[in-house]
């Protein structure tokens, strides 16, 4: 997961510090689900309402986490905020458009990617043709440039 986000901010540009960094956010973006029980981590059932709610919070713990090893801010970021949605309509801050950092906006799309991609107890994986079908069609979720962009470098490379 931590390469599809180390492509996107190559293709995006950025620099190779920068590119490190979000490349640790990819790799470290769940940290906090240690923090969630087994039950929920295991479960192939449907979560309650008082189930999604304590699993919504592995964001904020993970944040919390990575804030106090001393990782840079923009690796919490990347924890804290890669639930967000583009249209406004994720956890836990409700933020959208720019107000979602960059970094938390490719993690999103390439986490997409692996989790349709990858076994799951619940289902088994898509190919990634079809993920990059789902992806692109689920409007409103990503940020559209951060979307186009990951699809681009599957145009150009398939993504491992």
């Amino acid at each position: 997961m931590s390469g599809h986000v180390l492509r996107l901010a190559e293709a995006w540009g950025l620099g190779e510090d920068e590119r490190r960094l979000y490349s640790h956010a990819g790799l470290l973006h769940d940290i906090g689900k240690i923090g969630i029980s087994d039950r929920l981590l295991k479960s192939a059932e449907k979560y309650t309402e008082a189930d999604w709610a304590e699993m919504k919070q592995h964001v904020q713990m993970g944040a919390m986490l990575l804030r106090s090893l001393g990782f840079a801010d923009v690796v919490a970021k990347g924890a804290l905020y890669h639930h967000e949605r583009y249209d406004g309509r994720g956890y836990l801050a409700g933020l959208s458009g720019g107000e979602i950092p960059l970094v938390a906006r490719m993690i999103a799309v390439a986490d997409a990617f692996d989790a349709l991609t990858s076994y799951r107890r619940y289902r088994k994986p898509v190919e990634p043709g079809r993920a990059l079908e789902i992806i692109a069609s689920s409007s409103g979720h990503f940020d559209p440039e951060v979307l186009q962009c990951f699809l681009s470098l599957w145009a150009v490379r398939p993504i491992a």
